[in-house]
């Protein structure tokens, strides 16, 4: 156990060779107090979570062997000082990792945009992303402009590889590169990392094209939502303490009623029934009665909420429309990707 009486982490032993090296007992106390400090301030578990975050920065690759042999063999010989680590490596870092995990950015112009970023990557089902934005925040903290150009696109490349299901293989590979072009100083449009020619742009849109409601959940719901903040311009928020996708036209129709009539076609109704223009998000839990309902009484009943509203941008849409057709689901699909690839730069 550490000295309160807490399981020892390999955080305890780093502490122990880096304040062990202070010579005087006063600074050592000191630096003793503002360790603890920040330990306390990102928890037990995120404190251990940002010396792998650091451990991935100066390494650049996945980690073979244990966090404490990695520190010795990667970051302390760079950094033989320990009031210099603390004061310039440690202590930045502990403060990056706290905005982010808060989306709690402070800057003179331009936090709104960057804190709205950083919520979308915190709903990314990985924290691979964390390393490379950790070092753009701590070398780029005054520089707001900068900083709100990175996360954008940060952000585009961590979703591309979200909902093309890269593995962690692929991602560490990506970010280990993009640290080192943070690092070289490029500004973030020059960084090939982030950049998206011709043919990752048409790697995305045929995955953002494709049957989206097969995808699992986290990835489904991020598209969803992302594309809805895209339609509202931003101006929504997304906390829902329920979130279902919901199709417009059934999974399933009755052979006689009016989903039959406008979709005769039973290979072009299954081509369509899980793709982005059929889908809508509702903060309400699934109804399996009202999913056959006829479509304007689907609208008014199911999509609506109590005031004939939805607070989905993407669902108002639906609900404004008088007939789901074939036509109608082309034409939504073709402007829906289209308003992805405005809203993350595309081409």
């Amino acid at each position: 156990m550490n000295s309160r009486g807490l399981d020892l982490q390999p955080t305890d032993i780093i502490k122990a060779d880096i304040i062990g090296k202070i010579p005087d007992e006063h600074i050592r106390k000191v630096y003793t107090d503002k360790w603890e400090g920040m330990e306390v301030d990102l928890t037990r578990s995120g404190f251990n979570e940002l010396f792998s975050y650091i451990r991935m920065i100066y390494a650049k690759d996945k980690a073979k062997r244990s966090l404490l042999e990695e520190f010795r063999e990667h970051v302390f010989p760079q950094n033989s000082d320990p009031i210099t680590f603390i004061d310039e490596v440690l202590e930045p870092f502990s403060a990056a990792l706290s905005e982010i995990r808060t989306a709690s950015y402070t800057a003179t112009t331009g936090a709104e945009s960057v804190n709205s970023y950083i919520r979308w990557l915190n709903r990314i089902d990985n924290s691979d992303w964390i390393p490379p934005a950790l070092l753009f925040l701590k070398e780029n903290k005054h520089k707001p402009a900068r900083v709100t150009r990175f996360f954008k696109l940060l952000e585009r490349l961590a979703a591309f590889m979200h909902v093309y299901r890269c593995n962690v293989n692929q991602r560490i590979e990506t970010y280990g590169f993009l640290i080192a072009e943070i690092e070289d100083g490029i500004d973030p449009d020059d960084m090939e990392e982030l950049y998206f020619d011709e043919e990752w742009s048409e790697e995305f849109k045929a995955a953002l094209d494709g049957d989206i409601y097969r995808l699992t959940p986290r990835r489904r719901n991020y598209i969803i939502l992302r594309l809805d903040s895209f339609i509202s311009d931003g101006a929504a928020t997304y906390d829902p303490k329920v979130l279902t996708v919901e199709h417009v036209l059934p999974q399933t129709i009755d052979e006689k009623g009016e989903w039959a009539k406008w979709w005769p076609d039973e290979e072009e109704r299954k081509a369509w029934t899980h793709r982005i223009a059929n889908l809508v998000p509702l903060n309400k839990k699934r109804n399996s009665a009202a999913q056959n309902y006829k479509f304007l009484e689907k609208c008014k009943i199911y999509f609506s909420g109590a005031k004939s509203v939805s607070s989905y941008a993407l669902t108002s849409q639906v609900i404004g429309q008088k007939r789901w057709t074939p036509e109608v689901l082309k034409a939504r699909q073709e402007h829906l990707i289209k308003v992805f690839m405005d809203g993350w730069e595309l081409h």
